[in-house]
């Protein structure tokens, strides 16, 4: 077992220090003070508890994750932070990992997570539908109009009607179904998607694009009403309620990128919005004012998408500066273009995509390290060219070419050469990642709900560097947690709490202290507790170190379960008299926590330096037994007195070393009274008191004694070698009134014998 050891100010140096191999460490720096003792565990081993538990591949919370991946060496799902997009794993080596994506990956069913399979096929009563879908679809098998049913964040399903004729049955492919020739020529195709759903109409020679029944092309609904927004997007609402069903302005390309073989060219698609009008319950697309663009490659695809979450990732054009393109829609596979090319009217076209990541799971960690992937599946050639990841500024989903500009991108955070293009065997798609750790940190430590990243080419007038990402991409982060400052942070031997500065606890060093707090990392990781005592002369407040402060000792406790109680003995005569002040902080071999509160403690090994001093308020002429006047009691301040003690003797004087400590079973409380005992506490200034008293005899003494806040009782030593515990008032006093006497004071007096 190795322990750490501070390096620097009391204050708290969270680098790393040389390990030495001691179950505790005392770093003294007086030559009264004794070595610290070990500290004492108050747990079983962190092994003996994990050998207890079975290995499984997941664990409900952080704690049995960890540890779970400690014992066994192998990855753990936390499950209970599992969601469609984010999944949060303990690894074997302390440090969690969070992924995030901007789309679904994942359904709930029944109480287990199956990963997304949009391949489609038919179900028993011949509709098409995904084999496992986060946004509920299905399609037409043929036969009918109904072209497509999703149902909505409502839980109500919305239908889409092919207002053209009744249509085939489709040939599947993977999570497409192609509806051939519903013009002549012209193919429908619908795909189910990680969010929703995509149709895209297919004119495939010049020929077809004569037809004048494509010259507008209708869409009907049932369950709800579609409309257009101000950017020219779509979305539907139903029984009057946001359905959360939405689709970017309906666009079109045609087939400039590829060649007659389906391979991928050196140019960009010519591609624009399609004009479209709605009517509530129908959408119209304008296919007349596509076909007659000059210039155009065939096929021409023509694509209203629908997405049935809300969106987390979408592209902006320069030449559309108030549209905007969500979840892909707009590219011919659903694509987030980056970079220039030109538009139809011969214009440079810029893009730019957008990335909106969750990241509830990182709120308040401490990252190690963050990544952004995302999937090339186009650009310009096969020669990498640079494109850079950027934190921008929060900005709604959707945020158009003229809403993302300017201040929005903050940072630049990772710039990175990359080639990919589908189809391509010299330069295939792949995935890309970028440094996004910088981006994580102020995710994490602003606790925010999302992060958006931006991609944009470092030369937007330069065509080589256009690319095209697939929308679906992911964050990865590596983090840890800090323990949490150590609570319950108590000295339990003696029971005295934490005192603070301005009334600190006392305690005697004669025996030994125990000083303990609790401790709690996140992570349920095992940790080991470090304390440290330090002088306190002036006193600080809260978690800052009083000022001046030096470290007079420091101790590691073993490695412990989170949770548990950590303790650190002080051996009897380790500390000198004085005023101190310990904290503790929890540490789990990666990360430290915040000092806990200082408790501040003075130490009085001796007890009281001084007997009190006896002050006569009242100054009578002459003293008569039974009547009472007033006297006052002081100590030092430094004494830190308690209570006093005090009781009359019918006697001239008792040896200076009486003790009222044998006349009391137990430490009286303040006001009471045992036997002939009595006890008053010091005022407000913690040091005197006022009482009144009377002569018990023509020859009485009042003794008065004190004990300091640690329990001990005075116990003065005198030159000759004697000590001296109570301090003495000797009064002669007159029995008849009219006989007065002078009083005679002597504190302590020569010790004789007690007249009984």
């Amino acid at each position: 077992m190795v322990h750490t050891m501070f390096r620097g100010s009391a204050t708290g140096d969270r680098s790393r220090g040389r390990r030495v191999p001691l179950l505790a460490v005392a770093a003294l720096v007086a030559p009264l003070l004794a070595p610290v003792a070990g500290a004492v565990p108050t747990a079983p081993t962190v092994e003996r508890v994990a050998a207890a538990t079975a290995d499984a591949a997941e664990a409900s919370t952080d704690a049995d994750a960890a540890s779970l991946a400690r014992t066994f060496d192998h990855d753990v799902v936390v499950s209970s932070r599992t969601t469609a997009t984010e999944i949060t794993t303990a690894l074997p080596d302390g440090t969690m990992q969070y992924v995030a994506s901007t789309e679904p990956q994942r359904v709930e069913r029944n109480g287990t997570w199956i990963d997304v399979d949009t391949t489609m096929s038919r179900t028993a009563d011949g509709a098409i539908e995904p084999a496992v879908a986060t946004v509920p679809v299905r399609f037409s098998g043929g036969g009918d109009r109904k072209l497509a049913q999703i149902r909505t964040a409502t839980g109500a399903w919305l239908s889409m009607n092919w207002e053209h004729g009744v249509l085939p049955s489709p040939v599947l492919d993977g999570s497409t179904a192609l509806y051939q020739d519903v013009f002549p020529e012209v193919d429908l195709r619908v795909a189910s998607t990680n969010v929703g759903m995509s149709q895209v109409l297919i004119v495939k020679t010049p020929e077809a694009a004569t037809n004048p029944e494509l010259d507008t092309v209708r869409f009907e609904f049932d369950g709800g009403e579609v409309s257009r927004e101000a950017d020219g997007g779509l979305s539907a609402e139903i029984d009057g309620r946001d359905s959360a069903l939405v689709a970017s302005a309906p666009t079109w390309w045609d087939s400039s990128s590829v060649d007659a073989g389906s391979r991928p060219t050196g140019d960009a698609p010519e591609s624009s919005t399609v004009p479209t009008s709605t009517t509530g319950d129908s959408l119209s697309l304008d296919v007349d004012s596509v076909l007659t663009t000059p210039g155009l490659d065939y096929p021409v695809f023509i694509d209203p998408d629908f997405s049935g979450t809300r969106a987390h990732s979408w592209w902006v054009a320069s030449n559309l500066p108030n549209a905007s393109f969500l979840d892909g829609q707009g590219n011919d596979g659903r694509g987030q273009s980056v970079g220039s090319v030109d538009d139809p009217a011969g214009d440079i076209r810029n893009a730019r995509s957008f990335f909106l990541m969750p990241t509830e799971g990182i709120k308040g960690a401490e990252i190690i390290s963050a990544s952004f992937s995302a999937h090339e599946i186009w650009s310009w050639n096969c020669t990498a060219t640079p494109v850079e990841l950027w934190w921008t500024g929060s900005m709604r989903e959707g945020a158009t070419w003229n809403e993302s500009g300017g201040g929005n991108w903050i940072q630049k955070l990772d710039t990175v050469d990359a080639s990919g293009r589908r189809g391509a065997a010299d330069c295939p798609e792949k995935n890309v990642g970028w440094n996004a750790t910088e981006g994580a940190k102020v995710a994490a430590g602003a606790n925010a709900d999302t992060i958006t990243f931006g991609l944009r080419a470092p030369d937007e007038g330069d065509h080589s560097q256009w690319k095209r990402f697939d929308p679906s991409a992911s964050m990865t982060v590596t983090y840890d947690r800090r323990p949490e400052s150590p609570t319950n942070v108590v000295m339990s031997t003696p029971d005295r709490g934490c005192g603070v500065a301005s009334d600190p606890a006392w305690v005697t060093n004669r025996t030994a202290l125990v000083l303990r707090a609790t401790m709690h990392d996140p992570d349920g990781d095992p940790m080991y507790g470090r304390f440290q005592v330090v002088t306190a002369s002036s006193g600080g407040t809260g978690h800052d170190a009083p000022p001046g402060s030096t470290r007079v000792v420091f101790a590691t406790t073993p490695v412990e379960p989170d949770r548990w109680d950590r303790t650190m003995t002080l051996d009897a005569g380790t500390l000198a008299d004085g005023r101190y002040a310990w904290s503790a902080r929890a540490d789990d071999d990666r990360l430290q926590s915040d000092d806990s509160p200082w408790c501040y403690f003075t130490v009085r090994n001796s007890g009281p330096s001084t007997l009190p001093t006896i002050t006569n308020d009242s100054s009578p002429a002459s003293y008569t037994v039974g009547r009472p006047f007033t006297i006052h009691f002081e100590a030092p301040a430094e004494d830190g007195v308690d209570r006093f003690l005090y009781r009359w003797v019918p006697t001239d004087g008792v040896p200076s070393d009486y003790s009222l400590k044998t006349e009391v079973d137990a430490l009286p409380a303040c006001g009471t009274r045992t036997g002939e005992v009595q006890v008053v506490c010091p005022d407000a200034s913690g040091r005197s008191a006022t009482i009144t008293v009377a002569p018990i005899a023509e020859v009485s003494t009042l003794l008065v004694t004190s004990v300091d806040k640690v329990g001990s009782w005075a116990n003065v030593a005198n030159a000759d070698g004697t000590r001296s515990t109570v301090a003495q008032l000797r009064i002669a006093a007159s029995a008849d009134p009219t006989t007065p006497t002078r009083p005679q004071t002597s504190a302590p007096v020569t010790p004789h014998p007690l007249d009984h």
